[in-house]
């Protein structure tokens, strides 16, 4: 895959789980650089067709929400509405505690916790965390105007539209379950598909989804047509709309 807009490899050093965003175990991280590229793809189209209105942005297998606070940070002035949403009620605290993190007061909390941290044992990794989290908290300036929304939601079963307004969001973009780490919450032949289904309703008929899967996931698209897809190391990258 060829780099559009995140052309330049940065130092996101920042962004490292568990050094300012929260980690715990069977929680997993994301590329910033990739998660900022597709992003940028997703905008990119729904901008050519929206015009610059306030967008929405979801995923529905946010996990600890690694990849939508990030994605926040980086670009949080797009946006003025954040769903995050899991099958997993014991996950959703740590995305919670990680969409604080786009707060002022929870960023604030952060940098409280390295400080005493740092006092007690004075390590160098608490002192670099204390770095990266005063250059975070400069990102927050264009973050503290979103209205946040976290859920515990089955994207695999109906309903979705009695918490989510149909035909309210912009982007849906999320890294789909897979493995030991995060697996779907029903064994079944085509989870890609039936979550699609099930979200078709929520998303504007100008808006993008942007699935992260593995090379060995199929992805049936109903209700949806194939803008683009491309690969990088093990992750398969499809940005998809919906068909009217």
């Amino acid at each position: 895959m060829k780099y559009r807009f995140e052309i330049e490899a940065k130092n996101y050093e920042d962004f490292a789980s568990g050094r300012v965003l929260y980690n715990r175990k069977g929680a997993t991280a994301f590329p910033v650089r990739l998660g900022s590229e597709i992003i940028q793809r997703c905008l990119e189209r729904v901008r050519k067709a929206r015009g610059k209105v306030p967008l929405t942005i979801y995923d529905p297998c946010c996990g600890g929400a690694y990849l939508l606070t990030t994605i926040a940070l980086l670009h949080g002035r797009e946006f003025s509405k954040l769903y995050a949403s899991d099958v997993d009620g014991e996950i959703l605290e740590l995305a919670k505690a990680n969409l604080a993190l786009l707060t002022p007061a929870g960023m604030a909390r952060r940098i409280a916790e390295l400080e005493e941290l740092f006092a007690l044992y004075g390590k160098d990794s608490h002192r670099e965390a204390l770095a990266s989290a005063s250059r975070l908290g400069e990102l927050v300036e264009h973050t503290a105007h979103l209205e946040i929304h976290c859920m515990e939601i089955d994207v695999l079963r109906p309903g979705l539209a009695g918490k989510i307004a149909p035909q309210s969001i912009d982007i849906v973009i999320t890294d789909v379950p897979y493995g030991s780490i995060a697996s779907w919450s029903q064994d079944i032949t085509d989870p890609i598909g039936v979550m699609l289904s099930n979200l078709r309703p929520a998303v504007r008929d100008q808006g993008v989804v942007a699935l992260v899967t593995t090379k060995q996931q199929k992805v049936q698209a109903q209700g949806f047509k194939r803008l683009e897809g491309f690969k990088i190391g093990k992750r398969s990258i499809y940005l998809l709309e919906p068909e009217s």
